[in-house]
């Protein structure tokens, strides 16, 4: 059966640590991320879209724009850096897991996914995947 994809990358710019690990990623430190959000259809829509590339700017898009844009993305529970206990001035966006790229991936993914449930798109469209880039070499993935 023949099937169309799209796929919508969005970019944005954060800083994360990782709790319990032993390397630099135990420190806080800045990426520009890059996310990409692949969806499919085995029909288009009337217009000839599997899915509007701007729905996903204005839900997802916009998501990651006002919950993790310029933020520090911890995990909760997770407030020191070196054994030393600091003060957090900027805003902060909390995980229940350490915020690797694995795990900001599924994280991402049900978010993307509540989109399509809430605008009944899930009966034709499917969302494949999402890949979110830590560095230009260097991306996780997660799909159902």
């Amino acid at each position: 059966m023949a099937k169309w994809s799209v796929t919508k990358r969005i970019e944005f710019d954060a800083a994360h640590r990782l709790s319990d690990y032993d390397g630099k990623c135990a420190n806080l430190h800045g990426h520009r991320y890059a996310v990409e959000f692949t969806y499919s259809s085995t029909e288009l829509d009337d217009i000839g879209f599997v899915i509007d590339f701007g729905y996903i700017k204005r839900t997802v898009g916009e998501w990651l724009d006002s919950e993790w844009d310029h933020k520090s993305i911890l995990k909760e529970g997770s407030f020191g850096i070196m054994g030393q206990d600091f003060i957090v001035v900027d805003e902060v966006a909390l995980m229940k897991q350490n915020p690797t790229a694995e795990n900001m991936a599924a994280h991402l993914y049900g978010i993307a996914y509540q989109y399509l449930v809430d605008a009944e798109l899930t009966g034709r469209v499917e969302l494949d995947k999402v890949r979110v880039y830590e560095t230009p070499t260097s991306w996780a993935e997660f799909s159902r």
